[in-house]
């Protein structure tokens, strides 16, 4: 206690403060309990997800207030409750906006009888009809925002044709709208700034988009992405509205002799900012292709060109004309050194570069890349980039630091090569969010490094080959060769195993489970090595580095990484304080994902994949801990299960 600083210190503070971090201050002492939870009445929105305890939110929920905006998010049965009882919340009288994705039609209704302010209403996955709408007309409530996307719903134009009020934003994504239904309904909405009707299964026209952009001219945003029936026509259309910033409109039918300049030459002088036409389809089309319209004057921040060619002219046009530019993704593009080259010299403002899939891209970029002062995302994922060219990427990097990086994938980057460089240039690695080493050769040394980045929150090491040192000490502990899945001794033995991990609580399996349904016997992993012997912990004097610890790391997906058992150890004995999401795939038992659970005590989603000697009962044993579980076990040729 007396190395905290004065709780008026935090309060001075508190503005700066996340959520999850005062709820931890109000674990130190009934003070700090008092004060921190004080602050939460300052919060106007927060965001539950994977609560299955009501009564726990419920306490959690009396003190928020002020709160205007909540989303539930994958709560499950707590989702019912709580709007159920949200009468008795003192945030009720405030409520404007509110998103769920499980709860029952009559819970939504109760909500709208109870939160006289609500305005903003999102339904995603959620089964539900015409009635809740018209139950909102009744009670003479005005929606200016309604999120339908993902809806199951049996008739969305009766459900759009209950709307009483003029909304300004309405979602459709992925709902089944017949395009008659939606061009007739949405005409009389003339103050709406928001749409979205993408992966609708209506088989939308360019001539709906047509009429639906005449009788909205209002719009801000548009989304109108993975349409098969869309062809560039409905951008022309789009390119039309004067207020427009935001324009999704990725998996679209474009002529094979379109380019992407043809595209851009028509927002020429227009307040677009958002530009996503990823993923053409290329359909030979009855329609005339025009040329671009030399230079012009954009306001775009960020073009999403995924799959299109950025050679030539259209890398010219972007470079000189697009001078806004703070995010590019040219990813499964054909662009080369020179349109790196092009890219460095002209867009000073660019943050933001995804190059995934650009095997044209070489060590010769990496000049010009370290010469992108505020560059902070890079993707380079399958390209030609080697250790020379990394190294001078790293070294050679001006302004400020990189916090997004990926390296999947990239074949002549080596062991030693990306050893050597996060040693010698480890404060280039400090400002790390997010790192993708997919498909790359690690080892050991690797990982270590990778675990005391000190702000990394996101890791992916999936298709990796981790390299395991053949020499290692013995362990402490030596189970038996052999435990029958129903001996007492086998329970024993685990638990004691997991009591020997440095402030690692013992193990406790309930014994109704030992009957066959969850898995007996010892880890499958860690037996051996000095990682995770207790006894050996400290070893080789001399050695003066800082332990890993994964001090922020929230994701990490693991998904067939040769060699896993090395990063078990690790997470083992760095019990990554804020890890959320893991994924796993391979042989491991149910012992060792139960050891891992305990180890990793903030983990609430586990996605298993072809883990066959995981058995239900130690996803029920997973599942009562509080951790969503998503089990692939095999494959069919129709799917999974």
């Amino acid at each position: 206690m007396s190395r905290l600083p004065p709780i008026e210190i935090i309060l001075h503070v508190s503005d700066t403060l996340a959520l999850g971090q005062i709820l931890k201050l109000r674990c130190v002492c009934k003070r700090w309990d008092r004060e921190a939870g004080a602050l939460l009445s300052r919060f106007k929105g927060i965001e539950l997800s994977y609560i299955y305890d009501f009564d726990m939110a419920k306490r959690l929920l009396a003190k928020f207030c002020n709160l205007e905006c909540l989303r539930l998010y994958k709560c499950d049965e707590a989702s019912t409750l709580i709007l159920q009882d949200v009468e008795t919340f003192a945030f009720h009288t405030s409520l404007t906006a509110l998103c769920c994705d499980s709860a029952e039609a009559t819970s939504f209704k109760h909500v709208m009888e109870t939160c006289k302010q609500l305005k903003a209403l999102g339904l995603r996955c959620h089964e539900a009809d015409a009635d809740l709408l018209r139950h909102a007309a009744a009670q003479r409530r005005s929606l200016t925002s309604l999120d339908l996307r993902g809806t199951r719903i049996r008739d969305v134009g009766r459900l759009v044709e209950a709307i009483s009020s003029d909304p300004q934003q309405l979602g459709l994504r992925a709902c089944e709208v017949k395009a008659d239904d939606l061009t007739r309904h949405l005409c009389r909405f003339t103050s709406l700034q928001v749409l979205d009707v993408g992966k609708s299964s209506g088989q939308l026209s360019d001539e709906s988009i047509d009429v639906i952009t005449a009788a909205c001219s209002q719009l801000q945003s548009l989304t109108i992405s993975h349409n098969p029936c869309l062809t560039q026509k409905s951008i022309k259309h789009a390119s039309r509205l004067p207020f427009l910033s935001r324009l999704a409109a990725a998996g679209l039918t474009f002529h094979p002799l379109c380019k992407l300049e043809v595209l851009l030459s028509q927002f020429n002088d227009s307040k677009l900012k958002f530009l996503d036409v990823s993923i053409p389809r290329v359909r030979d089309l009855n329609q005339q292709v025009v040329n671009g319209t030399g230079r012009g004057n954009f306001q775009l921040e960020e073009i999403r060109a995924m799959g299109w060619s950025l050679l030539g002219s259209t890398a010219r046009t972007i470079a000189e004309d697009v001078r806004k530019l703070t995010s590019l993704d040219a990813s499964a593009s054909d662009s080369d050194d020179s349109a790196v080259q092009l890219f460095s010299q002209a867009c000073s403002s660019l943050r933001v570069l995804r190059l995934n899939g650009c095997n044209k891209v070489s060590d010769a970029s990496c000049e010009s890349l370290a010469q992108m002062e505020e560059l902070t995302e890079l993707d380079i994922k399958m390209s030609q980039v080697s250790n020379e060219g990394l190294k001078l990427l790293m070294e050679r990097k001006l302004g400020r630091p990189f916090s997004v990086f990926s390296l999947a994938f990239c074949r002549n980057v080596s062991v030693t090569g990306l050893r050597a460089l996060m040693q010698e240039q480890s404060a280039s690695f400090d400002h790390l969010r997010v790192l993708n080493l997919a498909g790359l050769t690690l080892d050991v040394d690797i990982l270590k490094l990778v675990s005391s980045l000190p702000l990394l929150s996101w890791l992916n090491v999936t298709d990796t080959k981790i390299l395991i040192p053949t020499t290692s000490s013995s362990s402490s502990i030596s189970p038996p060769a052999s435990v029958s899945s129903s001996s007492s001794s086998a329970r024993q033995t685990v638990i004691e195993y997991a009591a020997h991990i440095e402030e690692l609580p013992a193990l406790v399996m309930k014994q109704e489970q030992q009957s066959g349904m969850a898995t007996q016997g010892f880890p499958s992993w860690g037996w051996q090595g000095q990682a995770n012997n207790p006894s050996t912990r400290g070893a080789g004097a001399g050695v003066s580095e800082s332990p890993p610890s994964f001090p922020m790391l929230q994701t990490l997906h693991a998904d067939r990484c040769s060699g896993i058992e090395a990063l078990f150890r690790l997470l083992i004995k760095t019990t990554p304080p804020h890890l959320r999401f893991l994924t796993l795939s391979g042989s491991m038992s149910g012992t060792d994902v139960l050891v891992l659970a305990q180890a990793c005590s903030s983990l609430r989603e586990l996605s298993l994949r072809y883990c066959s000697n995981v058995q239900q009962g130690d996803i029920d044993m997973l599942v009562g801990r509080g951790i969503y579980v998503n089990s692939i076990t095999r494959t069919f040729f129709g799917g999974t299960n």
